[in-house]
C-alpha cells in the first residue's frame, strides 16, 4: 500500500471525511525519532536511548559517589559522544519472516545481583523491536 500513491490518497481522503487531518509531508522528527530518507529506505536516529539506563544506574549512587562512579560516568559520556551519529536503517524487505533473539544473564550485576535480559525481533531484514 505504501508505494501505491492512488491507494494512499484514497485512504487519506476517506479518513478526512471522518477526521480532521492534514498532510504534513514526509516525516522528519516524530516522538523523539529523527527520520532521514536514504536510498531505498529511511535512517532513524533516537536521541541517546542508552542514556536513560545509565542515568538510572548512576542515580542509585548519587548520595555517596566514589571515584569508580566518576570514572564510569566519564566512560558513559565518551560512549554517548562516540555514538551520537549511530542509527537504524529501515528499508523495503521482500521477506516477511519474523526472527526473534533473546539473551539473559542471571544475577550478574556485582552491585545489586539483578538479572539482565534483552531481545531483538526482526521482520525480514528490519529490526522492529
Amino acid at each position: 500500500m505504501g508505494s501505491d500513491s492512488d491507494l494512499v490518497m484514497s485512504l487519506f481522503n476517506r479518513l478526512a471525511e471522518v477526521f480532521k487531518v492534514r498532510d504534513l509531508g514526509s516525516p522528519h522528527f516524530f516522538l523523539g525519532i529523527e527520520t532521514v530518507p536514504v536510498d531505498g529506505g529511511h535512517y532513524l536516529t533516537i536521541a541517546c536511548p542508552d542514556l536513560s539506563y545509565a542515568v538510572n544506574r548512576f542515580c542509585q549512587f548519587m548520595h555517596a559517589p566514589t571515584e569508580a562512579h566518576w570514572s564510569d560516568l566519564k566512560r558513559v559520556l565518551r560512549y554517548v559522544k562516540g555514538t551520537m551519529t549511530y542509527g537504524l536503517c529501515v528499508s523495503k524487505s521482500d521477506s516477511v519472516v519474523i526472527h526473534a533473539f533473546s539473551d539473559s544473564d542471571y544475577a550478574s550485576c556485582p552491585v545489586d545481583k539483578k538479572s539482565t535480559s534483552g531481545f531483538a525481533v526482526f521482520l525480514g531484514s528490519n529490526l522492529i523491536s
